[in-house]
């Protein structure tokens, strides 16, 4: 008979769980080991809403649970959480954005390196001045547009433009905060023995079976299908001429 059960949780409400105490981690849990890179893939899966993984969670007699597996995961949705802007990379600045603040500021010069400043003060702004998730809904972000022009003077003419343009980015990143906030979080719930629980993640954390080379490049990815046509190739080829190749 199944001692669990599957639920969802929206990240803001696993955050505060965790930050209440409600969640705990037990001491057979690892230690907190993702490095930067590995964290901003997670919120990257999120925000474009791939599968990211499942938590798993032993129920308590007194309601409150145990965070079994997933500490990497909810440690880095509760890290965005408090201060989104820690995550904000060049990426989250649009290229089109930056090429209209450039026309906007009538700045003679090296285009690329001035596009690259203009970017680079854009992102210290966001990441200097929005600690919480409450800053970014806040945002100032006709203070940046005076932080532009303060470095390039030769735009003031055209400040509210800038006002406009900027307020549009900061508005679709304003918005991927709050959908991520949003995001319902997959768990699966045990309720049965305790003492089965060290047993349970290391059967989960447990390594699979090592795919061999072969295995790999044999494996089906895509439907398409490929013909051979080299005739020399056909005493090496399967003799069915039709291959599945990785996509």
């Amino acid at each position: 008979m199944s001692k669990w059960s599957a639920e969802t949780y929206k990240a803001s409400d696993l955050a505060e769980l965790i930050d209440k105490k409600e969640i705990r981690v037990p001491p057979y849990q690892r230690g907190q080991v993702w490095k930067k890179k590995q964290e901003e893939k997670l919120v990257d899966s999120i925000k474009k809403g791939f599968p990211f993984g499942t938590l798993l969670l032993y129920k308590k007699g007194n309601g409150n649970f145990q965070l079994i597996d997933g500490l990497q995961r909810s440690t880095t949705i509760t890290k965005y959480l408090k201060n989104p802007a820690k995550f904000y990379k060049d990426e989250d600045i649009d290229e089109n954005t930056i090429d209209k603040i450039y026309k906007l500021l009538s700045i003679s010069g090296n285009k690329e390196k001035i596009k690259a400043s203009i970017k680079s003060i854009i992102k210290d702004w966001v990441i200097n001045n929005h600690r919480t998730m409450e800053d970014v809904k806040n945002m100032d972000y006709p203070e940046c547009a005076k932080i532009l022009i303060e470095s390039y003077p030769t735009g003031k003419d055209n400040m509210w433009e800038i006002i406009t343009i900027i307020g549009k980015m900061f508005k679709k990143f304003k918005e991927e905060c709050e959908e991520f906030s949003n995001t319902e979080i997959p768990a699966i719930i045990y309720y049965g023995d305790p003492g089965n629980l060290p047993t349970i993640f290391d059967r989960i954390n447990s390594q699979g079976t090592q795919l061999s080379k072969y295995q790999i490049l044999a494996a089906t990815w895509t439907y398409q299908k490929y013909k051979i046509l080299n005739e020399d190739l056909k005493g090496i080829v399967a003799p069915c001429q039709e291959w599945r190749i990785k996509g």
